[in-house]
């Protein structure tokens, strides 16, 4: 999939330059549909990306893994009020 993504992003940057060349010498009436194509296919590999995240997510919650930076409410909630002891600051 990598390679794929790879291909896609190199077709996007390459048909932007031809269509730029294109422009400064024909007109951009000649050239739009090269940049339509370029746009499209930059949004295509803006899906393919997105869908491999949706997909990695997925897997990692299969597997019962979290990722860096998770945390559930409770323990957050635990961990301001321990703070909050500490720095004298409970109400309660």
């Amino acid at each position: 999939m990598k390679l794929a993504k790879n291909i896609i992003l190199s077709l996007t940057v390459v048909f932007f330059i031809i269509g730029a060349h294109q422009t400064f010498t024909l007109g951009f009436d000649v050239s739009y549909w090269i940049f339509m194509l370029s746009i499209s296919m930059y949004l295509t590999y803006r899906l393919m990306g997105n869908m491999n995240k949706e997909k990695s997510e997925k897997s990692a919650k299969k597997k019962g893994k979290k990722k860096f930076g998770s945390r559930d409410q409770s323990n957050m909630n635990r961990q301001a009020k321990r703070h909050m002891e500490r720095m004298g600051l409970n109400k309660d």
